[in-house]
């Protein structure tokens, strides 16, 4: 690929310049005006600033306010880079606490303030002009000279002395004859009076325009349009006392607040405040308990957020594994008191829904932190892996307010953690795309357990050797206040400055990659994708790929062929688990889709019917058709068991020769149980009339009034009227048969009667053998 590029080839196109109405571009203009002035070195930045508006406003007239000079005035008095700013769509004010603060609908005091106070200064100076002074810049520019010469060449008296003249002097009054309103056209008004004194009237009545239309909020989306800027952002904070920046090399170290620091991250606590040490006491037993038996969990959290402060994101999310009441809580108490704003809490309804994801992420662009707290409970349905991906690596997700019409993309960058209780699931995930999860995660389970002083009361230095530490009740509060936040930021910074960005990014891969979490990170991210856990350290896939000869001459098609089986095997195993959860041998797809099982299959199973018979076609389901009750004629599935040997090379399936077998009868036991005259057979008689009773014909009515509450006529009723009446016909043709061989001698001594029965079987193979007549097989079992 060839990266070579000459500019020549490109024509050359100029730019529209003030022409164009471009204000940047306009403003730069007249700052090189002034620079090229003679006596420009020796004017203070605050005199060169009000000359920039002299020469800016000069050729303006009241008629000519529209939106575009109001743009122009804010960027000429509050802009160059030093109290507002706008880029990627958004416009900033530079605050009291030395940070970028995103303007939220309401303009700082501050702005209106220096407004109104270059725009008086602007006004004593033209006020202040002589009558000879020419309507040019060189003219302008002179005349400014020669009032500094007055005064010394002290700008600080000029100016104010500009803004004396400007309170003190009285407008001119209009007679009755020169008009009687006050929309008079400034023609009218300006007669008989030098330009400079109308242009000291213009600007006077500039500043209530401007100020209307910033409380209005009327110019900043304008601003936003036609002044934005590129602007790099510098990873680090502000403090109320101080401000921190990242060296791109370095580490984090404190330099003095300035505009062109360009921090955007504002935290509102001291630095400097003393700390009592009983604070810092309690606040390190805190971590250390928290933490115990877990010191590269507790790195990876210090590392995970100092990437944060630099601006980048974190591509591991840091998932909290505990059984409840270890201190999951507190953390995100402490991190939401110490970030503030930069802290936001998630439902965790968006890793399962789009919706939800569009609708909360506008809450949690530009937060350092983000949270999430507790797995969803009650659904059925697995965690969406395409969204979890996307918000952990920080790529581009949808984002809409309820009630909005336009749907934009924005970044989730920052760290992300996880309070958990159980793994969440994944559903999707096989042995070859399980990486995407794994390079995305970090686990740790918390070891140690928190219970009521009173049950270690007297063993406390026993039970801390063994995790067990007392709760205490107060320490949310505690983690709240002030001072507790200042000391763990007091960590931050002490642990910030000495790395850089390269070593903390090394300390979260060597937790999860070179063991330091023993292998928790890849048996929670296997289980939650339901794979099973491998015992001992995974192979590294990197040294698998260097030991090939040539690892990019593997077959495509081989390689997909290879991947589907995996995922066939996988999903069969699935289904086998389910169906010995569910006691199962046999499932219909509609059973698949409906079921409420915590089993997680590998496949949406809105998508069931097509998944199944991707497995039937591979020979691993087997497909029946049944007539099962409420559903009549369906498929059912079976799975395949795979087996070393055949089933015929274990037992023979050839059908047995033999088909004709001798049956005997206990006649006085037949006689008492199947004879017409028997309780049994009455009951039976009874039951059949019974339901034929009950059973009402198609079309019969009731003659007149209300129609009833019809209890009979079920298609339930009708056939179990036909099956009593079959079951009471084959007792009775039995029992005929026997008493035939009786009256004809064929009874022996002990009252038993010997039959031929003559039996088949229904399939070709072999199974069991049925009677094709009346015998024992059929036969009531109380005979």
């Amino acid at each position: 690929m060839s990266t070579d590029f000459n500019p020549a080839l490109i024509p050359q196109e100029l730019s529209a310049g003030v022409e164009g109405g471009n204000i940047l571009e306009q403003l730069q203009e007249i700052r090189d005006v002034i620079n090229e002035f003679a006596n420009v070195e020796t004017w203070s930045e605050p005199f060169r600033h009000i000359m920039e508006g002299a020469l800016a406003v000069h050729r303006l007239r009241l008629l000519d306010l529209s939106r575009r000079e109001e743009v122009l005035f804010l960027e000429l008095i509050e802009g160059r880079g030093l109290h507002v700013r706008a880029h990627d769509s958004q416009c900033f004010f530079y605050s009291e606490y030395g940070h970028w603060s995103a303007y939220n609908g309401v303009v700082p005091q501050g702005t209106l303030a220096r407004c109104k106070t270059f725009l008086m200064q602007l006004e004593g100076l033209y006020s202040m002009f002589d009558n000879n002074v020419l309507r040019e810049n060189e003219g302008i520019l002179v005349a400014a000279q020669e009032l500094l010469r007055q005064y010394g060449g002290r700008s600080e008296q000029l100016l104010e002395a500009c803004e004396k003249a400007a309170i003190c002097r009285v407008p001119p009054t209009k007679t009755k004859q020169q008009g009687h309103g006050e929309d008079d056209t400034p023609a009218q008004a300006a007669v008989g009076m030098h330009w400079t004194a109308v242009m000291a009237n213009t600007i006077g009545k500039l500043y209530v325009k401007l100020q209307t239309s910033l409380l209005n909020d009327s110019v900043i989306k304008y601003y936003i349009e036609w002044c934005s800027i590129d602007v790099c952002q510098q990873g680090g904070f502000c403090t109320m006392d101080g401000c921190f920046v990242f060296d791109p090399r370095g580490g984090l170290k404190a330099v003095p607040k300035s505009p062109q620091r360009n921090v955007y991250v504002h935290l509102p606590h001291r630095m400097l405040d003393p700390v009592a040490d009983d604070v810092k006491n309690r606040l390190d037993m805190f971590w250390k308990t928290t933490y115990w038996g877990n010191a590269p969990a507790f790195d990876v959290c210090m590392a995970s957020l100092t990437l944060a402060f630099r601006g980048e994101n974190v591509d591991r999310a840091f998932w909290g594994v505990g059984s409840g009441g270890v201190g999951q809580s507190l953390q995100t108490a402490h991190l939401e008191a110490i970030l503030g704003n930069y802290h936001s809490c998630l439902d965790m309804n968006i890793y399962f829904i789009d919706e939800e994801m569009r609708k909360q992420a506008a809450n949690l662009v530009g937060k350092i932190v983000v949270t999430g707290q507790e797995s969803v409970q009650g659904s059925r349905r697995p965690m969406r892996e395409d969204i979890y991906k996307k918000h952990i690596s920080a790529d581009k997700v949808p984002e809409r307010l309820p009630y909005a019409i336009r749907t934009g993309l924005v970044e989730l960058r920052g760290w992300k953690r996880f309070e958990l209780n159980a793994y969440p699931k994944f559903a999707g995930v096989t042995e070859e795309n399980i990486n995407s999860i794994m390079r995305r995660t970090a686990v740790c389970r918390y070891k140690a357990t928190f219970v009521d002083e009173a049950r270690i009361k007297g063993r406390e230095v026993q039970a801390a050797a063994s995790g067990i530490f007392p709760r205490d009740p107060t320490l949310k509060d505690f983690l709240r206040d002030k001072p507790a936040c200042l000391v763990t930021l007091r960590c931050i910074w002490n642990y910030a400055r000495g790395r850089t960005a390269a070593e903390c990014r090394a300390v979260l891969e060597n937790y999860v990659v070179h063991g330091g979490d023993r292998g928790l990170t890849a048996a929670a991210v296997r289980s939650s994708c339901g794979l099973s856990v491998r015992e001992g350290p995974a192979a590294d896939a990197i040294d698998e790929a260097l030991k090939l000869p040539h690892p990019g001459d593997d077959d495509p098609i081989a390689a997909a062929a290879r991947a589907q089986r995996k995922w066939q095997m996988k999903s069969m195993q699935v289904i086998m688990d389910w169906l010995i959860d569910e006691s199962k041998d046999w499932f219909t797809v509609a059973q698949l889709r409906s079921t409420k099982t915590k089993v997680v299959f590998s496949f949406n199973r809105s998508d069931a019917q097509e998944k199944v018979d991707e497995l039937v076609a591979a020979g691993l389901l087997i497909c029946e058709t049944t007539i099962l009750p409420k559903v009549s004629k369906t498929f059912i599935y079976v799975p395949r068991i795979a087996t070393q040997k055949a089933l015929s090379e274990v037992i023979p399936l050839d059908h047995d020769q033999n088909m004709v077998f001798t049956e005997e009868c206990d006649w006085n036991r037949m006689r008492s149980r199947l004879g017409p005259d028997t309780s049994r057979m009455l009951n039976m008689k009874t039951l059949t009339q019974g339901y034929r009773q009950r059973h009402v014909p198609e079309g019969s009515k009731r003659g007149r009034g209300a129609p009833s509450k019809r209890i009979t006529g079920s298609e339930t009723d009708r056939k179990m009227k036909e099956e009593l009446q079959v079951a009471m016909d084959r007792d009775a043709a039995m029992c005929r048969e026997v008493r035939e061989l009786v009256e004809g001698g064929e009874e022996s001594a002990d009252h038993k009667v010997a039959m031929q029965r003559h039996y088949f079987y229904p399939v070709t193979t072999r199974c069991r053998r049925f009677l094709k007549t009346n015998g024992a097989q059929n036969c009531t079992r109380l005979t």
